[in-house]
């Protein structure tokens, strides 16, 4: 089962993606937060796989929030229990995703391709596998 932790400051979108994946046999959303602040709280106590990061919070920078969850932080310095971070965003372009890959993160999935690829994103970022697919011609 792979354990979720869905971070978006737009309620309609957080509540869609936490619905969505819900109805997945093999995804638990294990929360749904607007915020890096309380992202942490779930990351410090629940065992989570992914987190599905939108890239853009208001008032905050999610950048804090992935470096936060580097191997050399206090409170995760067990690599093999660290989840992997897929960003959702509406700004997935080529320069994005290369910026994604240096902080950390093991995705990226563009919001206009969500009914795609964000299923098969989210189960290869909890196998411990890279989701950076090329951009498609026309879109970001």
């Amino acid at each position: 089962m792979i354990r979720l932790l869905c971070i978006d400051d737009d309620p309609i979108i957080r509540s869609y993606l936490a619905t969505r994946l819900q109805a997945e046999p093999d995804i638990t959303v294990v929360g749904s937060v607007p915020d890096t602040q309380r992202a942490m709280i779930h990351l410090r106590l629940g065992d989570i796989d992914v987190v599905l990061l939108d890239y853009q919070l208001q008032g905050t920078d999610s950048t804090h929030l992935v470096q936060s969850m580097s191997p050399w932080t206090r409170w995760s310095l067990d690599a093999d229990n660290r989840p992997g971070v897929l960003f959702c965003t509406g700004f997935a372009d080529e320069g994005f995703r290369a910026k994604a890959r240096m902080m950390g993160a093991r995705g990226v999935v563009s919001k206009d391709r969500l009914a795609t690829d964000l299923i098969p994103a989210i189960r290869a970022v909890a196998q411990g596998d890279a989701w950076f697919p090329p951009a498609t011609p026309g879109l970001p």
